[in-house]
């Protein structure tokens, strides 16, 4: 078959491949332009043009499409041939909409339809609902693709029917019609199959995806976008869409840092592409990303570009959200804000549809107009967004529920204020055991911290010690107490595992031997992004959660030790003292002030490890001030109470990174710090499991040899690896069948990607995901590493890391470390714990003798050793 290559043939058939391959139409429609203006063609020119500027703007560039439509409205007016001009005002009007001008892309579509008949009239009224939608008119919008998509199926014009499904699936998101959304899109999905669309395809994948993100199912949102990214890039087409709707997502999560960069990013290529449809939505996302962040500084700024532009492209809607932004942002700066102000915005969003928005706006209004003493307009204002609580996505009953406890405490119904907690903390609950990946679970347990809160704070008024103690356990590493199931085999996840360990170990050589090291980088976090995304396109798979332990069942676990318990609320600090079958509360101050020495502790501890004596000596005094300013602001308002009992310590906040034998009343007695006190009862009551000991040491840390000597001689049935018999999958192997393991290597926290924490071993870094694929771990873990016990803290004392991962697979106890620890008096240290363990015990006293015999005669650098290791999790037994 010859095709035919003549202007008019070509310009046709790069329409027909703009949908599917829009690089493979530019070309083609380039060739037809060519041999129009030759031919002297200008009807030809004109559809040759038309292509080209659908194919530019698939391509995201704005500038090029908007001058090919232009000039294909010319081209087809000197052909005298008004059919063409109208369908090439049909273009047009779609670029200009997309340039941000859905006010004049109307007043051109308006015009093309009046020169139109048929099945391209249909077409162009399909376009006019397309800008209606983008202009927040969506009944208008949904009337017009009710009226237009039986004639478009009749006429089996399979393009034009794709998008009207599309379209409209999209409008049903943002009504929350999520039934009629999702069927609208799978039509359209099955179509663009069975049409060989690609691109079409690839764009229904996207919006499939934002509307399961919007519904909150989150796997299948990162699953569709995944797959429509993947498609889009090997078509060559831009995916600014497609981050600013997994930038949403994100929040939706509340990983704010990532949906900041994802936004950030689109911002760049838009402002390269001058994308200016799209370009505030980018500016909105950077403002909301930043705002849940804190950094109001920064997202005012965006909110009031996001809004100006908005209201420049007559989409009030959005206008709407990015004004409510902007007057959070100056509330979060101590600015003046109007009641009305937020009413008004709340107002605007509600009549657009926004639910969700509408509902902060008047949650913030009601928390402010309390502030200023007007009870009744904050009650009507409570009243309206508990409205939303009894259906929707799980966000918006979440939120609607915390409106519905803030107006029962207005009334002073203080029960029925629990109650509504309870119901939101509830639907919080069952939203997260939807989620797979344990970064998700942390970050999405956000939600729950308003709602805590206010029960926390009732519980506080209340001077309640018991009532508080149970709000703060509900609200604290909750996600460490999910019940996990066998994780499931995933031969690709180990595969991408392994090529993470390969890229690092080639890295640590180009590091050694100086060679260039970025395009490694660059290798290194592609690989890592692709097994977090992986992970996170897990569903849920647990099996229960640990229940919270009454106040008698606590006191018989701790078998006389005694529990101080750390709560943040309403900027304070309090300490529970659990001893003796009673619960005590004490005040510590403003949270604020303990800020400065935990800020200075990590420093002054480096340079107590210095090798020169001035410099530690100095350090040394520095750390002894710290330490003795700590105990007065933490225990001393409980030591008398107190006594000499041994310690299970539960720290909020930054305080999760304190070395706790820095502090006078804790450096020689037994001391065991846990997330939670419910995790600390579960790991107590938990039966041994015993399991002959294993011993481990990495690569490059001379130390290490004296501890596995040391732990041989103790321990002579241990299994041991060293040397190149260390790898990941050997070490993976052992753990699940021994009682005690002892990992010497060296250690890194990742803070911008904790679930990377890693320990070094001979082939590269065994990562929190690798310990995540194990059916269990040994009772008893010491991580002889520097950092290793260190954790990033979410909100709600959420814990993401190594030691984290460790206790929530159910290790008992773990020896950790939470700074860089000298080599040499840390192998000491752990050489007089084993001692101490094989004569029977406990890991917490066994860490404090050691503690004890390294300080006696030591100077600033066993110190430093000594109080760098903390005892993590159930270490009171033996």
């Amino acid at each position: 078959m010859v095709r035919d290559t003549t202007a008019g043939a070509l310009g046709n058939e790069a329409l027909r491949l703009v949908d599917a391959q829009p690089r493979r139409a530019w070309s083609r429609a380039a060739q037809a332009l060519e041999l129009a203006r030759r031919a002297h063609d200008p009807a030809s020119a004109a559809v040759a043009e038309r292509a080209r500027g659908l194919a530019a703007l698939h391509l995201a560039d704005l500038d090029t499409a908007l001058r090919c439509e232009r000039g294909a409205v010319r081209l087809a007016r000197r052909a005298g041939n008004p059919t063409l001009a109208a369908e090439a005002r049909m273009s047009l009007a779609y670029v200009l909409s997309c340039r941000g001008q859905p006010g004049r892309a109307l007043g051109v579509i308006d015009r093309a339809r009046a020169d139109l008949t048929g099945v391209q009239r249909s077409r162009a009224t399909a376009q006019r609902g397309a800008i209606l939608q983008q202009l927040g008119r969506l009944g208008e919008a949904l009337e017009t693709y009710r009226e237009v998509l039986p004639r478009l199926r009749t006429a089996r014009d399979w393009v034009w029917t794709w998008r009207v499904l599309n379209n409209r699936g999209v409008l049903q998101v943002f009504r929350y019609h999520f039934a009629e959304a999702l069927a609208d899109l799978r039509a359209a999905e099955r179509l663009s199959r069975r049409e060989g669309l690609g691109l079409l395809a690839a764009n229904v994948q996207e919006n499939l995806g934002f509307a399961h993100s919007r519904r909150g199912a989150v796997p299948e949102a990162l699953r569709h976008f995944a797959e429509a990214e993947q498609q889009y890039r090997a078509l060559g087409v831009g995916v600014s869409s497609l981050l600013l709707d997994r930038s949403e997502l994100l929040l939706s999560v509340r990983l704010a840092r990532e949906a900041r960069e994802a936004a950030e990013q689109v911002v760049a290529e838009l402002t390269r592409s001058r994308g200016g449809f799209k370009l505030p939505e980018g500016h909105l996302m950077v403002a909301t990303a930043a705002l849940l962040a804190g950094d109001c500084g920064a997202a005012l700024p965006a909110a009031r570009q996001a809004a100006a532009a908005f209201a420049r492209q007559h989409r009030d809607d959005w206008s709407a959200v990015a004004r409510l932004i902007a007057l959070r942002c100056r509330l979060g700066q101590g600015l003046h804000v109007a009641v009305p102000q937020l009413v008004r915005a709340a107002e605007a969003l509600d009549a657009a549809g926004w639910r969700l928005p509408a509902l902060d706006a008047r949650i913030t209004a009601a928390r402010l107009a309390l502030e200023r003493g007007r009870r009744g307009e904050a009650r009507a204002l409570l009243a309206a967004a508990g409205a939303a609580r009894r259906a929707g996505p799980a966000e918006l009953r979440i939120r609607a529920w915390q409106a519905t406890a803030l107006g029962h405490l207005v009334d002073g119904r203080r029960r029925a204020a629990s109650s509504a907690i309870s119901a939101g903390l509830r639907i919080a609950e069952q939203y997260r055991a939807t989620l797979g990946a344990a970064d998700l679970l942390a970050h999405v347990s956000g939600h729950r911290t308003e709602l805590v809160e206010l029960g926390l704070r009732m519980a506080v008024e209340a001077r309640s010690a018991r009532r508080v103690l149970c709000w703060a356990e509900r609200g604290r590493a909750s996600h460490l107490l999910l019940a996990r199931a066998q994780p499931p085999r995933d031969p690709v996840l180990a595969a991408e595992l392994t090529q993470v360990r390969a890229v690092v170990a080639e890295l640590t050589d180009a590091r050694r031997s100086g060679a260039p090291v970025a395009a490694l980088e660059r290798r290194q976090a592609v690989l890592e992004n692709r097994v977090r995304d992986r992970l996170r396109r897990r569903h849920g798979d647990y099996t229960g959660a640990a229940a919270p332990a009454s106040v008698a069942q606590l006191t018989e676990a701790l078998d006389g030790a005694a529990v101080l318990e750390y709560v943040e609320s309403a900027g304070l600090l309090y300490v529970l003292l659990v001893a003796g079958g009673r619960v005590r509360m004490r005040p510590l101050g403003r949270a604020a002030e303990f800020t400065g020495p935990l800020e200075h502790l990590p420093f002054a501890m480096r340079r107590a490890a210095a090798r020169d004596p001035h410099t530690a000596e100095a350090a040394g005094r520095l750390l002894t001030s710290l330490g003795r300013r700590l105990d007065d602001l933490l225990i001393r308002p409980v030591r008398a109470e107190l006594g000499d009992r041994p310690l299970v310590i539960v720290p909020t906040g930054a305080l999760q990174s304190l070395p706790w034998a820095l502090l006078p009343s804790c450096a020689e007695r037994p001391v065991t710090v846990s997330p939670s006190l419910t995790l600390w009862h579960q790991a107590a009551r938990r039966a041994p499991r015993g399991g002959a000991p294993l011993a481990v040491a990495g690569p490059d840390l001379p130390g290490a040899v004296a501890e596995i000597a040391a732990l041989r001689r103790l321990h002579p049935a241990a299994r041991v690896l060293t040397g190149a018999a260390a790898t990941t999958a050997a070490v993976l192997a052992a753990l699940p069948h021994a009682g005690i393991a002892h990992l010497a290597a060296h250690g890194t926290f990742r803070r911008d990607n904790p679930l990377f924490s890693c320990l070094r071993l001979a082939d590269g870094p065994l990562t929190v995901h690798d310990l995540q694929t194990l059916p269990g771990v040994p009772d008893l873990v010491i991580l002889a590493a520097c950092d290793s016990g260190l954790s990033l803290v979410c909100p709600g004392d959420e814990l993401l890391g190594f030691s984290a991962a460790l206790l929530t697979m159910g290790a008992r106890a773990l020896i950790a470390a939470l700074l860089p620890v000298p080599d040499v008096p840390a192998a000491e240290l752990m050489t007089t714990v084993h001692r101490e363990l094989a004569a029977g015990a406990a890991p917490a006293a066994a860490l404090a003798t050691a503690r004890r015999d390294l300080v006696r005669h030591g100077g600033p650098a066993e110190r430093v050793a000594a109080a760098g290791f903390v005892c993590l999790g159930a270490g009171l037994r033996p």
